[in-house]
Parts: structure tokens; C-alpha cells; sequence
């Protein structure tokens, strides 16, 4: 089992590098009157952008803030989950973590792998609560405000374990029922 865990880890890096290019690109001139970079980009003849600190500077010039945010603080937030993530990405991460410890060579449970692991989506989880309370608040808002079960739903999570292990969950839930 401790192979899949690295596995597990290796996998979260390209959702969080989506689920970022998705808010990269969530911008209504991207999606309603799209560009010539983003066009190519979905046609796969343009890479998307891969530097966090120029993703951070991009964002922090949007007009489109819920809640202003300045380049260092979006940058402080991405980065260090990114490079968690690319040490396994990149193999570092058994070593750095000690994967080895313990497993006998042979497929295993271990705690401390899967407590890392979950660790490490909670922290993307995070990020990605972040990047929506800086983005998308409003339209979260105005989306409970028109669905009441989902409103109450949204009330009953404050109440989770969610909210201890994912502080951006806490705030995004909060100001959007608010």
C-alpha cells in the first residue's frame, strides 16, 4: 500500500495545478469572449502557465476580487503546497518523508503515510478555499441565498471537523453565508 500512497501524493500535484489554471482562467474574457492564448492553451498548442509566482502576480491584478488580495500573500499561500507537492512529484518526497521506514518491502498499511497524505489534501483543499473566497464569494453567496437546503447544508458543515482541519473552508463558508 505504500507505493499507492506516493502514488496518492504524486497525483494531488496536477489537480492543484488544475484546479488553479481553472481559476487562472475563470475570468469572463477567457470563457465568454476567449483569448488567443487561452484558445491555444485548450487546443493544446500553448503550455499552461507553470510558474506560481508569475500565477500569484496574475491574480493579484484582477479586477474581478471578491476580496482584494495582494501578489506575496496569493504567492505565500500557493507556494509552499506546490513545492510539497513536486517533491513527490520528483521522488524527494520518500526520502524527505521516510516512506521507506518500516515497510519491509512489501506492499503495507502505514499510518504516517496515510495521515500525510490526507495532510497534504487538506492543504490543497485549503488553497483551493482560499482562491475561492477570493473569486468566486459572491457568486457562492448569491447561489445560497437561491438555494435554501444547500444554504443549510452550508450551516451544518461549520459545524464538521472540516473547519478545524481547513481554516479557508471556515472563512469561505462564513462570509458566504453572511
Amino acid at each position: 500500500m505504500e507505493v499507492f500512497y506516493r502514488q496518492a501524493l504524486t497525483i494531488l500535484r496536477p489537480y492543484f495545478e488544475t484546479a488553479i489554471l481553472g481559476v487562472f482562467y475563470s475570468r469572463k474574457e477567457y470563457y465568454k469572449q476567449p483569448t488567443a492564448r487561452y484558445k491555444q492553451w485548450r487546443n493544446g498548442k500553448r503550455d499552461s502557465p507553470a510558474d506560481i509566482r508569475k500565477i500569484a502576480r496574475s491574480l493579484a491584478k484582477r479586477s474581478d476580487m471578491s476580496i482584494k488580495v495582494d501578489e506575496e500573500t496569493i504567492f505565500q499561500k500557493l507556494k509552499p503546497v506546490y513545492d510539497s507537492l513536486s517533491e513527490h512529484v520528483h521522488g524527494q518526497g520518500i526520502d524527505v518523508y521516510k516512506f521507506q521506514e518500516g515497510r519491509e518491502n512489501f506492499p503495507r498499511y502505514l499510518e504516517k503515510s496515510f495521515d500525510l497524505w490526507y495532510k497534504k489534501l487538506t492543504d490543497v483543499f485549503d488553497v483551493l478555499c482560499f482562491l475561492c473566497r477570493i473569486f468566486f464569494l459572491n457568486q457562492l453567496k448569491c447561489y445560497l441565498n437561491s438555494n435554501q437546503g444547500d444554504k443549510e447544508s452550508a450551516n451544518r458543515l461549520l459545524q464538521t471537523h472540516l473547519v478545524k482541519l481547513i481554516p479557508e473552508f471556515r472563512e469561505l463558508i462564513q462570509k458566504a453565508l453572511n
